[in-house]
């Protein structure tokens, strides 16, 4: 499927169009190794950016070598390839689309006291099951207040690690907060890494 906004579309997998589909104020997106969530959680952010002209809104991961060799350098790449008119500070890891003054926070998540400031828009989290905790989650989701945003969401994306929890918050038929909705990436869904490497989710089944 093709996904069009004012500026930009792309390919999107079926279970990545759910989780742009989804209106829930809290929404995650779930699957393994190579079903796409980095993809899924930069093309989210900029449809919220794309939402909220002028405001801030934040993209985190759990570590800042994860957040720069993972995150970050696919939002650029895809910036590129979209060809979207962007700056880039790299001292303070803040991002501004040009065409509408949409600010986007990069920040690294290993120091949840750290994330306190400006009222933000929008959140989305790269790999969230890697906090080794909620005290990051649940410090953003009080930053999520923006009174000139038109659209509030937060989001993350993570690869399953059993019953933690983020399974407990997003994804268990007892504990699962109101308000919050799980995309779960179905197996071998991603043709465009199959397309590239067929035996791909065979040798990571044979690996685990």
């Amino acid at each position: 499927m093709i996904i069009r906004t004012r500026k930009i579309q792309f390919a999107a997998l079926p279970s990545q169009q759910r989780f742009y589909a989804s209106a829930a104020r809290v929404k995650g997106f779930s699957g393994p190794v190579g079903s796409g969530k980095t993809y899924a959680l930069n093309y989210q952010a900029l449809l919220c950016a794309m939402q909220n002209p002028g405001r801030v809104g934040l993209i985190g991961a759990p570590t800042y070598p994860m957040l720069k060799d993972v995150t970050l350098r696919a939002m650029l790449e895809i910036l590129e390839e979209k060809r979207i008119r962007y700056t880039y500070r790299k001292d303070d890891h803040v991002l501004t689309l040009l065409h509408n003054k949409a600010i986007i926070l990069f920040r690294s998540l290993d120091r949840p006291e750290t994330l306190r400031g400006s009222t933000l828009a929008w959140i989305g989290v790269d790999e969230l099951t890697y906090c080794r905790d909620a005290d990051a989650w649940l410090r953003l989701e009080a930053r999520l207040r923006d009174p000139l945003a038109t659209h509030h969401q937060m989001f993350a994306v993570w690869t399953p690690k059993g019953y933690d929890w983020v399974y407990k918050r997003f994804i268990s038929p007892k504990e699962k907060l109101a308000g919050h909705e799980t995309i779960l990436a179905e197996p071998n869904e991603n043709c465009f890494v199959l397309s590239k490497r067929p035996d791909y989710y065979d040798h990571w089944r044979s690996q685990l």
